[in-house]
C-alpha cells in the first residue's frame, strides 16, 4: 500500500546517521522501491534507509506493508537486519545474518542478474544496510567458509578469519605454477593467486624491486568513465598485509614503487613506513595530461596519478631524475588489456633507475601483467601474481608472446 511519507513516525533509535544514502537514492530512482517499508500502524519498524532516500528524490508517498501482514521471511529477515543495526550480534553472527538475509531475500525476489533490474544481489543488501558492496561480498564469502571449515570461526576477528580463509583456500602448488615450464627456461613467473598467500612462498631477501599498481578499486565502464567500485579500508587491509612481507622478501637497501591516487599516499606512507621502510616525503608525479580521468563536465581534470618511492635501507638512483614524469609514453591509460592499464613508459623509467638487467622484480598486483613484460623487455627477471583469472589469463598471453 502506498502510504503518506509526512504521516510516519520515525522512532528515536531511527535517528543515527544514516550515512551516504546517494547510492540508493539513485537505484529507487531508477529502479522504484524493491523492498517496502515495514510499518506497526504509523510507527516505523524497518525500512530506515529506504525512507531516507525517498525522502531526498521528494517522494511524497512510499509503499509499505504492515508489521501483521508479514510472511515468516520477511519477519526473520526484519530480525536479523535489526539485530545487525544495533550491533547485537558478534561477528560470527553478523556475517552469518548477512548470508541469511541474502539467501531469504533472494528466494522472495530471486537472484540478481548482470544487466537486468530484477533479482535481489548483494548491491541491493549494501543498500538496505548501509554498507559497500565490497563488505557485503567479503562477510557473505566469510560465512559460506565457516560452512565449510567451521574453524574459522574460532579466529578472534573477522581479519584474522579471512587471512586464514585466504591461506586455506585450495591454491595450485607453488612450485608448479610456472606456467608449464621452469625458471630456466623463461625469465618471469606469473600466479593465478592472492598476494597474501603467494609472497609467503618467496625467500627471504630475493627481491630487488618492487613496482605495483594496486587495485584502488578503479575500473573503466562501457563510456570510458571512471568508476570506483573497490572498498577503500579492503585494499589497505591487503597493503597492510603485505607490507612487512614485502619488507622481508627484499633485499637490503632496494626500492619500492606503489602507484596510488594521490589523495592516499599519505595512507601508504604511514602503513609502509611502520614496516620499516624509508617513504619519501613526497610522491612521484606521472602526469598524462590529454587523458581525462573524470568525464564530468564543469569540473577540473584529472592529469596525473602518484606513485610512492619508498626503500629498504639506502640505495642511491642509478642515474638523477627528477620527480615528475612527463612522457610521451604515458599518455593516459592504454586499455589495450585491462580497463586501466598502465603504459610501459614510466614502469620501464623507473626499472632502469632502480635495478640492472638480470636483478628480480615483483609486482603483487600484476593486472594484465605489463611490469612483468617491462621487465622481460629490459632482460629482468619478475615473478607477478593475480587474483582475477580473467586479467591473469591476459597477462599469460602477452607474457607468452614475447
Amino acid at each position: 500500500m502506498q502510504v503518506p511519507i509526512n504521516s510516519i513516525t520515525i522512532p528515536d533509535r531511527f535517528r543515527e546517521d544514516m550515512g551516504d544514502i546517494n547510492e540508493l537514492a539513485t537505484s529507487m530512482k531508477n529502479n522504484g522501491l524493491i523492498q517496502p517499508i515495514v510499518l506497526d500502524g504509523d510507527t516505523l519498524i524497518a525500512g530506515a534507509r529506504r525512507l531516507s532516500a525517498a525522502t531526498s528524490l521528494a517522494w511524497t508517498h512510499i509503499e509499505a506493508v504492515q508489521m501483521d501482514n508479514l510472511s515468516p521471511i520477511q519477519r526473520r529477515t526484519i530480525e536479523l537486519e535489526e539485530n545487525i543495526k544495533r550491533k547485537s550480534f558478534t561477528w560470527q553472527e553478523e556475517i552469518a545474518a548477512k548470508a541469511e538475509i541474502l539467501a531469504l531475500r533472494q528466494s522472495e525476489y530471486g537472484t540478481a542478474k548482470a544487466g537486468s533490474n530484477e533479482g535481489y544481489g548483494m548491491g541491493d543488501l549494501a543498500s538496505e544496510l548501509g554498507e559497500t558492496k565490497m563488505n557485503i561480498s567479503r562477510d557473505v564469502t566469510l560465512a559460506n567458509a565457516i560452512k565449510i571449515v567451521p574453524e574459522l570461526a574460532n579466529e578472534k576477528n573477522k581479519s584474522r578469519a579471512r587471512s586464514k580463509m585466504c591461506k586455506l583456500i585450495k591454491l595450485i602448488d607453488m612450485s608448479n605454477q610456472v606456467t608449464q615450464t621452469t625458471d630456466a627456461e623463461l625469465p618471469w613467473r606469473l600466479h593465478n593467486v592472492d598476494c597474501r598467500v603467494g609472497i609467503q612462498n618467496i625467500q627471504s631477501e630475493t627481491i630487488d624491486l618492487v613496482f605495483t599498481d594496486p587495485p584502488f578499486g578503479m575500473e573503466m565502464d562501457i563510456k570510458g568513465r571512471v568508476e570506483y567500485k573497490d572498498d577503500l579500508l579492503y585494499v589497505l587491509d591487503i597493503l597492510e598485509d603485505i607490507s612487512t612481507s614485502l619488507y622481508q622478501k627484499m633485499k637490503p637497501n632496494s626500492h619500492l614503487y606503489m602507484c596510488c591516487a594521490i589523495q592516499y599516499w599519505h595512507l601508504l606512507r604511514d602503513i609502509y613506513e611502520a614496516a620499516g621502510f624509508h617513504v619519501h616525503n613526497k610522491p612521484i608525479i606521472d602526469v598524462f595530461s590529454d587523458h581525462i580521468m573524470n568525464m564530468d563536465t564543469g569540473n577540473f581534470q584529472s592529469c596525473y596519478s602518484a606513485i610512492m618511492f619508498a626503500e629498504k635501507g639506502h640505495k642511491p638512483l642509478l642515474r638523477s631524475h627528477q620527480d615528475v614524469l612527463d612522457l610521451e609514453s604515458s599518455r593516459g591509460f592504454s586499455k589495450t588489456f585491462h580497463p586501466v592499464e598502465l603504459p610501459k613508459g614510466p614502469i620501464e623509467l623507473l626499472l632502469n633507475l632502480s635495478s640492472i638487467p638480470g636483478q628480480m622484480i615483483l609486482d603483487p598486483f600484476a593486472g594484465s601483467g605489463t611490469t612483468l613484460v617491462v621487465a622481460t623487455e629490459l632482460a629482468r627477471r619478475s615473478i607477478g601474481f593475480e587474483i582475477d583469472t580473467n586479467h591473469y589469463n591476459t597477462a599469460l598471453m602477452r607474457l607468452n608472446t614475447l
